[in-house]
């Protein structure tokens, strides 16, 4: 801003400059070159001695100093109309003599400058590519050589139009720009133009901030420290609480450094039953949930709530997550820790025996869609050849423990289609094992007891 106001005030300043022309007075060692129509001898350049005088033929010493081109060829006019018929004259300045002035201060290139004599003020300025960023352009001093008192120039006024101000400079001159002083602060840390900058007024550190370029990503807006000059202790400052006001108009003053922190890092590991496992650099107070969240949310199978955390130190914790209020989603990850989601165990159950194909079969995802014993059958294949219909049992696991649950089936009874008996169609629950008795093989004989085959065929299956 500071450069801009200096720029501008240069511009407007040489926009009144007058140029050198025929209302310049003439000065000792000026050359002029005099031109008489139709007389060569008198056309030439003339030089003005010390004592301000030309000599010219005919006329003799002629007078000009302090005098415009223009009044010395009205002058020569009348003198030479007693020797030349109506004689047409012009009368310019082929050189002018020059001087020496000197700068120091604020200005772009500080040092003497050499000037054709009758310069002014701006025409010096120009030499010296204008004032500096910084100058004070109320405050300009000029120092004439002849020892008279020093004058100061607002040169401000100037730029309003009092050209009275831009005074005819005489060899010898000095002319000082004052400086400004200006308040330099520094800015560092997680914003993203770090560095110095200076500014007249003084600066609100929000605005220092902003000048900075802002805050980065990473910034803690809650931990803004101030060194103020000449003292090594931070303050610390919150931008939530200077944005409402509740920290007070915070004012930065020559020399203080503001360092904004960044949060620090942390490194989890989430693996598993996720979208996207891996290693993951979050901030430091990342929740559970926002670390499964960066990790791409659980996958289909996830078993939310066996989702084992692990510690840096080893310790192993349990989380249940299935409610996305739940407590654990809201636990703080401390560095180094790592996440597992184990795949859920899927509901199945199984048909062996007489039947086309048994195995396993997994359980309706939908709770309200039930499986029957026909459902179960049909997976199977169907009854095989040697299928005994009247001997189907359904071995299920004891809730209350021990040994598990036996119920036969007559599935002749749901296959007459004279008296079909609907309550053979029993329903089948998960883990659930059907076993479809069935004749032996030609020259074969069971060697266990039923009991026995039927408890050895659902241990196979699900360890009962």
């Amino acid at each position: 801003m500071v450069k801009l106001r200096a720029f501008s005030l240069m511009l407007g300043l040489l926009l009144v400059t007058p140029a050198f022309g025929e209302e310049q007075p003439i000065s000792s060692g000026d050359r002029l070159n005099i031109m008489v129509t139709g007389e060569s001898e008198l056309s030439k350049a003339y030089t003005v001695d010390q004592d301000g005088v030309i000599v010219v033929p005919l006329v003799g010493k002629v007078s000009v100093k302090g005098l415009s081109p223009a009044q010395v060829r009205e002058d020569l006019s009348k003198r030479l109309a007693k020797f030349v018929r109506n004689p047409e004259i012009n009368v310019e300045f082929e050189d002018r003599a020059q001087i020496t002035v000197g700068f120091t201060g604020a200005v772009t290139k500080p040092g003497p400058v050499t000037l054709k004599k009758g310069s002014r003020l701006l025409d010096a300025l120009a030499e010296v590519e204008g004032l500096a960023m910084d100058a004070d352009a109320q405050k300009v001093t000029l120092q004439v050589r002849s020892g008279s008192k020093s004058r100061e120039l607002d040169l401000r006024k100037l730029l309003n139009g009092d050209v009275s101000l831009n005074v005819e400079l005489q060899d010898g001159d000095a002319i000082y720009v004052p400086r400004i002083a200006l308040n330099s602060v520094r800015v560092l840390g997680a914003v993203k133009k770090p560095g110095e900058f200076k500014k007249q007024e003084t600066v609100p550190l929000l605005e220092a901030i902003l000048t900075a370029g802002g805050l980065t990503p990473e910034a803690d807006r809650q931990k803004v420290q101030v060194v103020r000059r000449g003292t090594e202790k931070a303050e610390v400052f919150s931008l939530d609480d200077v944005l409402t006001g509740k920290s007070g108009n915070v004012v930065l003053k020559d020399g203080d450094v503001v360092t904004v922190q960044a949060i620090p890092k942390i490194t989890v590991r989430v693996f598993g039953r996720v979208a996207k496992p891996g290693v993951t650099e979050m901030k430091s107070g990342t929740t559970v949930l926002e670390a499964l969240t960066a990790a791409g949310g659980f996958a289909m199978d996830a078993d939310k709530n066996a989702v084992m955390l692990t510690t840096a130190t080893g310790e192993v914790k349990r989380l249940q997550l299935e409610k996305v209020d739940s407590a654990d989603g809201a636990l703080l990850l401390d560095p180094e820790c790592r996440l597992f989601v184990p795949q859920a165990a899927m509901l199945r159950f199984a048909v062996a025996g007489g039947v086309n194909t048994p195995g396993l079969f997994p359980m309706p995802t939908d709770p309200q869609q039930k499986v029957y014993l026909t459902d179960a059958l049909a997976q199977a294949g169907g009854l095989g050849e040697r299928a005994k219909k009247k001997n189907i049992t359904i071995v299920r696991k004891n809730p209350n423990g021990g040994q598990p649950l036996l119920q036969q089936v007559d599935m002749a009874k749901l296959l007459d289609p004279k008296k079909r008996d609907l309550t053979a169609n029993v329903e089948i629950l998960a883990n659930d094992v059907v076993i479809v008795d069935q004749e032996p093989e030609e020259g074969r004989n069971h060697r266990l007891r039923p009991a026995e085959i039927l408890l050895g065929v659902a241990s196979a299956f699900f360890g009962f």
